[in-house]
């Protein structure tokens, strides 16, 4: 159960902002104001807008699969195909990306620019300051309960 706990909060806010979260403007947030490397940056802002993506691709492969009459939305063997594809083409897309931005040299950067400033704001604060609370709260439950 306490696993449980610690994994909830640890992922739960996590997958709760991902939907709300603009990666362009989370990347200038950490390069900008938290100074991360721009590489681990780059390639987080890249991750978070392919994720984003993977919805709509899955509403394109099903709805195709269905308009070849390979199954319903809800069969076991429509919904591993689409899987399979999902994956393939996540992976094919990645290799692109890949390829692209080496191309364009974000490899070799040594220097990077931010492309928006990032002022500190209150919903900032508030944001970090719910991330505590929900860091401390398995431990200060553990230290009343006992």
């Amino acid at each position: 159960a306490k696993e449980a706990a610690r994994i909830t909060v640890f992922v739960a806010p996590g997958v709760l902002a991902l939907g709300s979260v603009d990666p362009t403007a989370l990347g200038d947030a950490l390069g900008g104001r938290l100074r991360a490397p721009a590489r681990v940056v780059a390639a987080s802002v890249a991750g978070l807008i392919r994720a984003g993506h993977l919805g709509r691709q899955w509403e394109i492969i099903t709805h195709a699969r269905m308009l070849r009459g390979l199954g319903s939305r809800t069969s076991p063997r429509m919904l591993a195909g689409a899987t399979l594809a999902l994956l393939v083409d996540a992976l094919r897309g990645a290799q692109q990306q890949a390829l692209a931005m080496d191309s364009r040299g974000f490899a070799t950067a040594t220097t990077r620019t931010w492309a928006l400033p990032s002022p500190l704001r209150r919903a900032d604060l508030l944001g970090v300051a719910i991330a505590l609370g929900l860091a401390v709260w398995p431990w200060l439950a553990q230290l009343l309960v006992g």
